[in-house]
């Protein structure tokens, strides 16, 4: 399929509100990062369908839930955020990413990392995505508990206690 009818098919579904586009975090780094945007399902339960996936046994025996996971995490973290923040992701050609950056108006930069893992590590790539993002503070976003640090900058955090921190 040519590109041009990729990219309008993306549009129409950006425009339906049925996939986010999310930007690649684009300050000059001086290290070779991805430049494309990573689509995600804006709406799981759709995604799920579309895969034939009748049950929550099904969707976690399935190759496409962690992405499902990680995009049902990026639409409740934006949707609870200012929408004056910035958000991006940020991954290099070596691997090292972060699923969503977080750039408030007052200048703090937060990089949060999803997984579906109930005991995350602080992983090399994420401590490198951290300093090149200056962030301010990194949280690993997990199913379910409450926050506790991984390291001094640092913390992991149950979704729903997370998005209750944001308010």
């Amino acid at each position: 399929m040519d590109g041009k009818t990729v990219r309008r098919y993306l549009d129409l579904l950006e425009g339906l509100f049925l996939v986010r586009s999310l930007p690649p975090w684009s300050r000059n780094a001086g290290k070779r990062l991805v430049k494309a945007a990573k689509v995600y399902w804006r709406d799981s339960g759709i995604l799920h369908a579309l895969a034939g996936l009748a049950d929550l046994e099904q969707v976690l025996g399935h190759p496409l839930c962690g992405a499902s996971w990680e995009g049902y995490c990026i639409e409740q973290i934006i949707g609870s955020l200012s929408p004056d923040c910035l958000v991006s992701h940020y991954r290099t050609h070596a691997g090292a990413e972060v699923d969503l950056v977080v750039e408030t108006p007052a200048g703090e930069v937060l990089a949060i990392e999803i997984k579906r893992t109930l005991s995350p590590k602080l992983t090399p790539g994420l401590r490198e995505s951290l300093e090149t993002l200056r962030a301010d503070r990194g949280v690993i976003v997990i199913p379910e508990g409450e926050a506790y640090p991984l390291s001094e900058r640092v913390t992991a955090t149950g979704l729903w206690a997370f998005l209750k921190s944001l308010q």
